[in-house]
């Protein structure tokens, strides 16, 4: 059973998605810190800095990974980027407005992030569902997915 023979499942395309959405925030998160310790007179050493910068690149990588090819993988991706924009903004509220203390969010702000939120987890009810059965193949050799193809590689 190789990868392309795995069934589509929306579940598993929001949790992916969502997880790649709050990885993104981490690896935005390892370089705030270090940038927050050195505006408060923490000396940051050149390995510490070194670090910092792997971790960010490391951790973005791996959001890359998770929201851009294993979640489009298991469902439609107009679910995917919803879910991954609200995961984003939630992790930011909590990990740059609680745990870190960095940011402070105001009521319209927070308000905004919930309406987004409770949209983007509604949307799998009254969204697309998964594509059972799709050849790939054919969709992309139809005469208007390789004109499209073609403008993008030339823009």
């Amino acid at each position: 059973m190789g990868i392309s023979d795995l069934p589509q499942s929306v579940p598993i395309c929001l949790v992916l998605a969502a997880a790649g959405g709050v990885v993104e925030v981490f690896a935005t998160a390892v370089l705030a810190w270090e940038d927050e310790r050195s505006k408060v007179g923490v000396q940051s050493t050149p390995c510490r800095h070194r670090c910092a910068l792997a971790a960010n690149t490391t951790l973005q990588i791996l959001a890359s990974i998770l929201g851009n090819l294993f979640a489009p993988w298991f469902g439609p991706v107009s679910l995917v980027a919803p879910m991954f924009l609200s995961a984003q903004l939630v992790a930011n509220m909590v990990i740059f407005g609680f745990v870190l203390g960095i940011e402070s969010f105001s009521k319209d702000m927070k308000i905004g992030t919930y309406v987004i939120v409770v949209a983007s987890l509604l949307l799998p009810v009254v969204g697309p569902q998964a594509q059972e059965n799709q050849d790939v193949m054919t969709l992309i050799s139809n005469w208007y997915s390789l004109l499209w193809l073609a403008l993008l590689i030339c823009a």
